[in-house]
């Protein structure tokens, strides 16, 4: 079964059936509160705010100066349009994650190019998992490095190879580069898939790397402008994080643990999606050794997290697609099968895919997590729309949750945070006069401090959130030593 039997015009009609399929399911799971992991909320969406408005919280990463400022720099381009569209709303926090989100469409559209070297089929169905893929849907909506990196990186592969042209060559090193600075720990294994797949066509070169120059002065140009070296904060964030350890704060695994993951999110499935990739290496040599070596890289970093290795994931996901079509074009040509019977092996086979990833789905218990954490951040923004409210007050829950790009009012923020549940209890007492809301957990009415009382309250089905209210102003005189800005400085975190 090849492209005799589906012409250009019917290839794409299904792909943009595909495409539509794939914006419905993200808009479906949409949670504009979620966050999978903090960097989203302090690392990105927070700074970008910082960027617009001049009031932020400024975490350990950028004290010390060990993050790029363009992350944040291209959210505020969506953040400052929702703000002219509907100041103090959470549209501009809504048209961030959105922004995320299209660009992380950009995959289904270069596995279909890249599927397409084989055959319109494999175009096909490889698109069609790149859009269904329960991981993909997931991820799809949060601002994270590793989801822009990859997809950035999937549409330089589509455009990489010997014989296009200079433009294109020029683009793709252009992709190259930005996703290298996104995740600047991919950067390796960049390079040796450009290296593998262009090898000695000195020519070829040229045009890449004058596109990656390209992106790399502007990344510098952003760096001057923030007050930074060019490109120091690489240099900053692996003496903290590797030579100083600061990275092992946050947990430490042993090497083994990614296959560990792998099993856990893929389960039974995993020795499969493991397997099929080997099929289709010696295709796609680059795309395959690049996946393998950022795996190795990152066992070898003792701080893990499965976003680390989404380049390999995606990567193995996409070859494990296209050795899929290949295993059933065999099996079909063994049978001697007519062209119905092709198109309808087709289409099974993009329904097995479809019915794997919904069972996945619940087997890594991701389905109650679409909204994760979303009742905590979504308290913070029902604090910022309390009428009269002069202070903040956070407690018994993450710290990283309370940033302004939710709360939306320039007010102080407060933290009274101590280990053991009573000494926090007596210190949110302490410094109650400074904030007239608190956020807590619906189970800490009865130690709220006197005269609050809870106005509303969030619940994402995993935990209920709620905002308390007193009358009156506040006095934050003495309790300076309780804003959030200071007891994470005071903390390191």
């Amino acid at each position: 079964m090849g492209d005799q039997d589906i012409s250009a015009r019917q290839a794409r009609i299904w792909f943009w059936g595909l495409f539509a399929l794939a914006v419905a399911l993200r808009v479906w799971t949409f949670r504009p509160f979620a966050v999978h992991h903090p960097d989203e909320v302090y690392q990105y969406l927070e700074q970008a705010h910082r960027l617009i408005t001049g009031n932020g919280v400024v975490p350990w990463e950028y004290r010390l100066g060990m993050r790029s400022w363009l992350p944040p720099l291209l959210l505020s381009l969506p953040m400052r349009l929702g703000d002219a569209i509907a100041p103090q709303s959470l549209l501009s926090v809504a048209l961030a994650r959105g922004f995320v989100a299209i660009i992380a469409l950009a995959p289904i559209f270069a596995a279909f190019a890249i599927g397409s070297r084989i055959s319109r089929l494999h175009g096909l169905v490889a698109a069609a998992v790149m859009a269904i893929w329960f991981e993909n849907i997931y991820f799809s909506g949060h601002i994270l490095m590793e989801v822009m990196a990859v997809a950035l990186f999937l549409p330089a592969v589509a455009l990489i190879k010997p014989g296009v042209s200079r433009r294109t060559l020029f683009i793709g090193g252009a992709l190259l580069a930005l996703a290298g600075l996104l995740r600047f720990h991919y950067a390796p294994v960049l390079g040796l898939f450009a290296a593998i797949t262009l090898g000695k066509r000195w020519r070829d070169w040229v045009p890449l790397i004058a596109g990656g120059l390209v992106v790399m002065a502007i990344s510098a140009l952003v760096d001057v402008g923030m007050g930074q070296a060019p490109f120091g904060w690489i240099l900053v964030n692996f003496q903290e994080n590797v030579i100083k350890g600061g990275a092992n704060r946050f947990g430490v695994s042993g090497p083994l643990a990614y296959f560990q993951m792998l099993f856990l999110r893929w389960g039974p499935a995993a020795p499969l999606l493991l397997a099929l990739p080997v099929l289709v290496a010696r295709r796609f040599p680059g795309l395959f050794w690049a996946a393998i070596a950022n795996f190795l890289i990152h066992m070898a970093i003792g701080h893990k997290e499965y976003r680390f290795v989404w380049l390999t994931t995606q990567t193995l996901l996409l070859l494990s697609a296209l050795a899929s079509v290949d295993v059933m074009t065999d099996a079909l040509r063994r049978w001697d099968a007519g062209q119905k019977q092709r198109r309808a092996a087709m289409l099974m086979l993009v329904a097995g895919w479809a019915v794997l990833s919904a069972a996945l789905s619940t087997y890594d218990r991701i389905w109650p997590n679409w909204n994760r954490f979303g009742a905590r951040t979504a308290a913070v923004a029902d604090a910022g729309r309390v009428r009269g409210l002069c202070g903040v007050a956070i407690h018994d829950f993450d710290y990283w949750s309370a940033a302004y790009a939710y709360l939306k009012r320039d007010v102080p923020l407060y933290f009274p945070w101590r280990r053991g549940s009573a000494d926090s209890f007596k210190v949110l007492a302490a410094n109650a006069p400074a904030y007239n809301v608190i956020v807590a957990f619906e189970d800490s009415r009865r130690n709220m401090p006197t005269g609050y009382r809870p106005v509303r309250c969030e619940n994402d089905g995993n935990e209920r959130i709620c905002v308390y209210r007193r009358d009156g102003g506040c006095e934050p005189d003495g309790a300076e030593s309780e804003l959030l800005q200071t007891v994470i400085a005071r903390n390191h975190l």
